[in-house]
């Protein structure tokens, strides 16, 4: 019998699907969304294979996680099954492929490596794929009905600074499991050609609701904290989460009614994306290469 509850599967249940159902090609994801989009582009391209969320298929304990992470989220799941599954199977098997965003990697330590089971997004998140000058005309044009267009550019030079200062404080406050401020956009000054927020009044509005005497660290420890790492950052708003990215994006055009709602957007950035394009990328080439020889 099986230790998963409901209709999960252990990670060594998924293991033997090597050996009892061969012809299954599972693909991975942290959350649902991003399994419909591989979905969608393994669809679209006619590769054999089933997208789903890790959550909604495999069990994974915390002290299965603890081996590899701090962290217990989806990711941290993600990349223990990727993990467990190469130690129990080995290397070379074709068949599971695990997709993480690359997250917060580029300022906390190395990218993970592209193991024979896992592989990561191009940039920090999903949603940046579609912050590029031909899905972002569709975007525009088709969802917001805009005959014109930002380049991805000039809509990074705008908003990269406030996206790097908006994640360099989500990392610094993440490492002591401090909850950033659920719209960020909220603490940022919005003008024609640029959007601006100070590091030490995003950190004060996310300590805001913990009082002093159970905060370990200081107001001016952690905004410096994060400076350090914006300095880290290469490309500013490269690291920029992507749930970040829609509600600074919804006020800075003034998006209204249906369209001021960040999940919508989210959504639109999402379907402005087309396979043809996607697999110009690294991850979408190597996981049409995977698919196809399975």
């Amino acid at each position: 019998m099986s230790d998963a509850p409901g209709d999960l599967q252990t990670i060594d249940e998924i293991a033997a699907l090597a050996e009892f159902e061969p012809e299954a090609t599972l693909v991975f994801t942290e959350g649902r969304h991003d399994a419909s989009l591989f979905q969608w582009f393994m669809d679209d391209l006619r590769l054999s294979g089933t997208a789903v969320a890790v959550g909604d298929r495999v069990f994974i304990p915390r002290e299965q996680t603890e081996k590899y992470s701090t962290d217990h989220g989806e990711r941290a799941k993600a990349v223990t099954l990727s993990s467990e599954l190469e130690g129990l199977l080995g290397r070379g098997l074709r068949q599971f492929v695990v997709i993480v965003d690359a997250d917060w990697t580029s300022v906390l330590g190395p990218q993970p490596i592209n193991r024979d089971y896992l592989l990561v997004t191009d940039f920090p998140s999903i949603e940046h794929y579609a912050l590029q000058d031909r899905p972002l005309k569709r975007f525009f044009s088709l969802a917001l009905g805009q005959p014109e267009s930002p380049s991805a550019a000039d809509l990074y030079m705008v908003m990269g600074p406030a996206l790097a200062v908006i994640a360099a404080v989500r990392v610094a406050l993440h490492q002591y499991g401090i909850k950033g401020i659920a719209n960020p956009a909220d603490a940022c000054t919005f003008s024609k050609n640029s959007i601006s927020v100070t590091t030490s009044e995003l950190v004060r509005r996310c300590l805001s609701k913990i009082s002093k005497a159970d905060r370990e660290h200081s107001l001016e420890e952690l905004t410096s904290q994060a400076n350090s790492y914006i300095e880290m950052l290469g490309n500013l708003g490269q690291l920029g989460r992507g749930h970040d990215v829609a509600p600074v994006l919804v006020k800075y055009l003034g998006l209204k009614g249906h369209y001021a709602a960040p999940d919508v957007v989210e959504s639109l950035l999402r379907t402005s994306l087309h396979p043809s394009e996607l697999r110009e990328w690294p991850l979408f080439s190597e996981l049409e290469q995977r698919l196809r020889r399975t």
